[in-house]
Parts: C-alpha cells; structure tokens; sequence
C-alpha cells in the first residue's frame, strides 16, 4: 500500500471538497437572498427530499461501482471491469425510470388531496428532475473515483454544477422555492451528463460478465441499495420532518444550521472519496493490517479536523446562520447539537464504508435501515416537544447511535476500530 500516494489524494480530494463546501455554502447563501424565508423553506425540504431520493434512485450502483471495479480491475484486467461499470450504468437508468414513476404517481395522489398536499410535493417535475440528476450525478462520480480519476469526478459536482447554479440564480433574481430547485436540477443535470458522456467514451472493448460475477454484483447490489437509501434518509430527513411538524419558514432554518454543522464532515467526505477503492482492494487481497491502519488513519484526519472545526463554529455559528437570514440566529442552540453529532460522526472514521467493502453490506444495511426509520421518528418528537432544538437534539443522538453500532459491527466481525496507534506507528 502507498500510504504517501493515499495521503497525497486524500489531500486533492479535502482540498476539491472545501472548495466544493465553500462553494454550497455560497450557493445555499445566494438562494436564501434570493427568495423570501418561507419560500427558502419550501426549497430546502424539496431539496432535502431529492438527496434522500436521489440515492434510491442510484439503485445502490454508486457503492456497486467502488465494490467490485478495483476488486475486477485487480483479479481480472480492466475489461472485466469496465464491463461491470456497464452493468451498472444500465441497472442505474432502470432504477431512475422505475422511480421516476413512482415518484409521479405519489405527486398525483398528493395533488388529489390539494390543499392539505404538503408544499415539498406541490412541485413535482422539479422534484423529479432534481432526483434524477443527483442520482445520475452520485453514479458518475463513484465510477470516475473507482478508475482513480478522483480529481475529474470531484471538480465536475463540486465546483463545476455549483459555480453553474449560482451563476443561474443570480441572474434570475428573485425565485420561488420551485424555481431554485429547477436552476439546481437544470446545471446539475448538465454537468453529470458530461461526466457520463466522457466516462462511456473511456470504458475497454465490451466485455460478457461472467455468471457468477453477474450474480454477485446482483446479490450485492440489492443490499447496497437498501443502505444507500436508508443512510440519507436519517441524514437528511431533519429539514423535512421539520417542514411537516414546524413549517416552511422553520424548516428553512434548520437546513441552514444543518448545512452549516455539515461543514464539519468534510475531512471524513474526503477520507471516504479517496480511502474507498483502496479499502476495496485491500481487503480483497486479505491485508488486514492495512485495512485497520486506513481506519485509525481515516478517524485522525477526519476527527482532528472536526473537532477544530467545531470550535470554531461555537464561536461564529449566529454570525454565519444571520448571513442566510436574521431571523435564524435564533437556531444557534439547534446548530450547536447538529456540530456534536457532526463531530462523534467524523471520530469514527469511515465506518460504513468499510462494511461496504468488506462484504458486510447486509450487517451494515440492517443497522443502518433501523436508525434511519427510527431517525424521523426521534426528529418528529423532539420537533413538537422541543421545537428547532429538540429536532437538532433527536437528530444528534441518532447519529451518534448508529456510529457506534456500525463500529461495533466492525470489532465484532473484522477486529478492526479506528483508534489503534498501533496500527498507524505500523504504517
């Protein structure tokens, strides 16, 4: 294992990702000003909704890729590979078809009940199209980084989509809710298509899958997709739970104060983006040790960052939440439980990405799936017991609880925690 190549793409990729988070902050900042706080509102849960949609739509395959294309490139050449990335290019278009439709028909339904139709759902192509490009989106990026490209996959959604939506809304001027959400499906969709185009032009002579490679990235691909759903949707239910019990105009600042406790994640975003084909190949050749050793490697960088990070939003959170609207300094409570969930999720390094490589995608999905049903239910309680802050607190806790679980799984299964200096003083 080249510890010095890992370091030096792990710093590439945090440095294309604070661009990038610095970037969505400017682009959440931009629609904020753009638009008024109920209308700000009602884009942030639709938004919100498109990410824990847009990963069911993947169909699992943005984890599918990072699975078996380094594994395939290593055991068998990349034809074989690549022919596994046209498997799942292809199972990620039906995925989108079959969800697209389902997601018309709730919209249809949802219409039929006007005006009692929640607002997040009174939008439904914008929905739709939001959905789609961020699934399509997810996919392209995850097979660039199984290829090694992390450079290429990161600067398209990054920086390239965000600098085109921002740009978009600030010639537009003042937006609806429903606007902002098609200037961020429209550039999205453009950039992904891109990445896509370029990726298919790259792919090695078609290759046939062999049947029992066929049927595992099947087998997988099932569970891999019922945890890609399942983590989103306890990461970023919050803003909708909070529209639906609160409000519009509540949810609006919440998603503010979330995104800006998110900032906290992004050293462990980076670990994941470059540490996930890695892990994949290691374990797949049996290095144990080397496996353990990127854990502890992954859960210092992330969780030192985090934690500095975290004080220093201490100190500023009222300032950065009044510059998306005066009105949500009051969420700074809320902001300072959303920063210790942000920071026990970035100390436990990257945990859920592990089972995914290892083969335990079934352990980690099931746990996963438990918090994320339990996730809405412990925001809802704590959004009508205690407002903005009892929703900030629930979602807290929830995330703290499911890292733990899943680190269990990974002592219990691998013997392998991300805290063994031992480990690190070995590589």
């Amino acid at each position: 294992m080249h510890t010095r190549h890992l370091l030096r793409t792990t710093l590439i990729a945090g440095l294309l990702k604070l661009a990038g988070i610095f970037l969505a902050f400017v682009f959440l900042l931009v629609a904020a000003r753009a638009s008024t706080d109920a209308e700000y509102g009602v884009f942030a849960a639709a938004f919100s909704l498109a990410t824990i949609l847009g990963f069911a739509f993947t169909g699992g395959q943005h984890l599918a890729v990072l699975r078996f294309w380094p594994a395939l490139d290593e055991a068998q050449g990349r034809g074989v590979a690549d022919a596994a990335l046209r498997w799942s290019l292809r199972r990620t278009a039906l995925a989108c078809g079959l969800g697209s439709g389902a997601l018309a028909l709730i919209c249809l339904a949802a219409a039929g009940l006007q005006p009692s139709a929640p607002a997040i759902l009174q939008a439904p192509l914008a929905l739709g199209a939001m959905t789609v490009a961020f699934a399509l989106s997810e996919v392209a990026q995850a097979a660039l980084r199984a290829r090694g490209s992390v450079v290429l996959a990161l600067s398209g959604r990054e920086i390239g989509w965000r600098v085109l939506a921002i740009a978009g809304i600030l010639g537009l001027g003042t937006l609806t809710g429903a606007t902002l959400l098609w200037v961020a499906a429209a550039t999205l969709a453009v950039v992904s298509t891109a990445q896509l185009a370029g990726l298919v032009w790259t792919l090695a002579p078609d290759r046939a899958l062999s049947p029992e490679d066929r049927q595992s990235m099947a087998r997988t691909s099932g569970w891999l997709w019922a945890g890609a759903t399942a983590g989103p949707l306890g990461s970023h239910c919050g803003t909708v739970v909070v529209a639906l019990a609160l409000g519009p105009a509540a949810a609006g600042a919440y998603f503010a104060a979330d995104r800006i406790a998110k900032l906290l994640s992004i050293a462990l975003i980076a670990v994941n983006q470059a540490m996930a084909p890695v892990l994949s190949r290691e374990f797949d050749a049996g290095r144990i040790e080397a496996v353990g050793r990127l854990m502890t490697l992954g859960a210092v960088m992330a969780g030192g960052i985090a934690i500095c990070g975290g004080l220093v939003l201490a100190a500023a959170g009222p300032f950065a939440l009044g510059l998306f609207s005066d009105s949500y300094r009051a969420a700074f409570p809320a902001l300072a439980f959303l920063i210790l969930g942000q920071v026990v999720n970035t100390l436990c390094g990257p945990n859920a990405m592990l089972l995914n490589m290892a083969g335990l995608e079934k352990q980690g999905t099931l746990v996963l799936g438990a918090w994320s049903v339990a996730t809405p239910a412990l925001v809802g309680l704590g959004a009508t017991t205690g407002g903005l802050t009892g929703a900030a607190g629930a979602a807290a806790v929830a995330m703290a609880g499911w890292n733990l679980n899943v680190l269990w799984i990974c002592h219990a299964r691998l013997g392998i925690l991300p805290w063994s200096t031992r480990r690190l003083r070995a590589g």
